[in-house]
């Protein structure tokens, strides 16, 4: 049986807004309500509010167009711009009587909610460095304009079983995220090809969380770069012919994929790409990095020096994505006097960009001012979390309290930040804080209470973006608030104390937390929760027990 979507798609996709304005909420049926997500437009858990989901393709995004979804903000929402894990920028507290006038401002500067959300390809992402880094091996902003037009272009795509993700990075050290996404691509590391043909790419599949997270597979290690959007828009076609419709639980790709093996796959893909390749040619992309010059920075951490001579970048870390569009306005202007340009990145953050020396030295102040901190490897906490209950009205739980909690917390732990720890926090199975990717992930859940559900957490441990990644194991279910810091408290403190260090020692490590959390023991695991909940390594006693998960 067609799910609810299925059957409104069946008969129209796009919603009129302008009619859908002029009747106010009470009075949109409900599957306009549903159709309302192909432009962007969420109904949140508070009626008759909306969030606004803003595509911004690679996270990048002009100091014009950041100022003005920023007023945005201030006149039609909460006055916040929440920077979401897939680069785009969300309004939440919107009426849809503001509809109209908010699209058409967006449109005049260049940018649109169209295909933000619903079964469509997604925002496409991209790293917040790109054009700037010194490791690059490719500038693929041609590509990634090519495939985010061409997309948005093409009405058919709107009518996919499911949602499809598209993640492509130039750098081989910072990658994107690429396992994740119903697409990923990479700089192909088939030397001979590259030799033979010039610059081309690895293909991975079939990548995505939610409540069954599965790793893409590569497809190909090497597809010329003008093969690409062929390649792409054979991926998309596979989906919206042979994805389930019957049931959105298991319509993405991942599951086509699942279904039939790797190998079938390619050889369906494979008739599908010869189609494209004739309708769409092979496009040629100038793919070339500019070269790195030589030159000595004068600034170390956090900045890093770019490839242009006395130019810096900076990741600017914004408190769980939340910043306050009033800040954002500021930040734009600083950028404007110093000739900055500014990204999105998918930890929820600005990535500030082509910084003299002096320009750098003004924005910690700045940052400082509006509660937001320079990235640190070795002293940010890199703490991510979806809206949570507070506004989505899919979750379960909320996130974002205990979230500032626990940055708080690791804000004033002085060993520092250990390598490859980072928290992510969803308020349901839907994955959107990106839990089971996290080497700590906690997941929104309720269990029967006296009169009422009652909100818990479930605990993942080991999951990385780092290379091919790694997806987290569920560990530990019906975890209390409020020992959430003992937890992680506890299970830093024995990190530190395999690496025999001292626990009031300054010092870092380098080992990677999240390789530590997936050799975990499970009587060590079994101990920490226990101590946490008793708080033996906190201050306040916690009210339930937490059930460790099976092996």
């Amino acid at each position: 049986m067609a799910s609810h979507e299925e059957e409104i798609k069946r008969q129209r996709i796009l919603p009129d807004i302008d009619v859908l304005a002029s009747v106010g909420f009470d009075k949109i049926p409900k599957d306009d309500i549903a159709r309302l997500k192909w432009v962007g437009f969420y109904k949140q858990k508070q009626a008759p509010y909306f969030m606004v989901r803003i595509k911004i393709s690679g996270g990048l995004i002009s100091l014009d167009q950041l100022a003005a979804v920023s007023r945005l903000a201030c006149e039609f929402g909460n006055g916040v711009d929440h920077l979401s894990t897939r680069q785009d920028i969300e309004l939440h507290g919107v009426l849809i009587q503001s509809a109209p006038v908010l699209l058409k401002r967006l449109k005049d500067v260049g940018l649109t909610c169209k295909g933000a959300c619903g079964d469509t390809v997604r925002n496409i992402c991209g790293v917040p460095c790109a054009e700037v880094c010194p490791h690059e091996v490719y500038d693929v902003e041609p590509l990634r304009k090519y495939l985010y037009d061409h997309f948005l272009s093409d009405d058919s795509v709107l009518n996919l079983p499911r949602k499809f993700k598209i993640a492509l990075s130039g750098c081989l050290r910072h990658a994107g995220q690429y396992t994740i996404n119903d697409i990923g691509l990479i700089p192909s590391k088939n030397s001979a090809r590259v030799a033979a043909e010039g610059p081309g790419f690895e293909f991975w599949v079939g990548g995505g969380l939610g409540a069954q997270p599965i790793l893409a597979q590569k497809l190909f290690d090497y597809i010329p770069a003008s093969e690409i959007p062929a390649a792409c828009a054979a991926t998309v076609e596979t989906h919206r012919l042979y994805g389930n419709r019957d049931s959105r639980t298991t319509a993405r790709l991942k599951f086509v994929i699942k279904k039939w093996g790797l190998e079938k796959y390619r050889q369906v893909w494979q008739e599908h790409f010869e189609e494209y390749l004739q309708k769409l040619g092979r496009p040629k992309f100038d793919l070339k990095a500019k070269p790195s010059e030589v030159w000595a920075p004068a600034l170390g951490e956090p900045f890093y020096k770019q490839k242009k001579n006395g130019q810096y970048g900076v990741e600017v870390m914004v408190p769980l994505g939340d910043a306050r569009a009033e800040d954002v306005l500021s930040l734009t202007n600083f950028c404007r006097k110093h000739n900055a340009q500014v990204r999105i990145t998918q930890g929820q953050n600005f990535h500030v960009q082509n910084l003299s020396e002096s320009a750098a030295r003004e924005l910690q102040p700045l940052v400082e001012y509006f509660d937001w901190r320079l990235q640190n490897a070795d002293k940010s906490p890199n703490v991510v979390a979806c809206v949570g209950l507070d506004e989505c009205g899919k979750a379960v739980f909320y996130t974002k309290a205990s979230a500032r909690q626990i940055t708080n917390m690791m804000n004033a732990d002085e060993r520092g930040w250990p390598r490859g720890l980072t928290i992510h926090f969803s308020g349901c199975p839907n994955n959107c804080g990106q839990n089971s990717s996290a080497a700590i992930g906690f997941m929104g859940a309720t269990r029967p209470g006296g009169w009422q559900k009652i909100g818990v957490y479930s605990l993942y441990l080991g999951g990385s973006f780092e290379g091919a990644g790694a997806v987290g194991k569920m560990v530990a279910a019906g975890l209390n608030p409020d020992s959430l810091p003992r937890v992680i408290k506890g299970l830093v403190d024995a990190y530190h104390a395999d690496r025999k260090i001292d626990a009031s020692s300054e010092k870092s490590t380098s080992e990677d937390f999240s390789v530590w959390a997936r050799t975990l023991a499970k009587d060590r695991l079994v101990k920490v929760l226990k101590e946490a909940d008793s708080g033996a390594v906190g201050t306040a006693p916690a009210s339930a027990a937490p059930a460790a998960a099976g092996n």
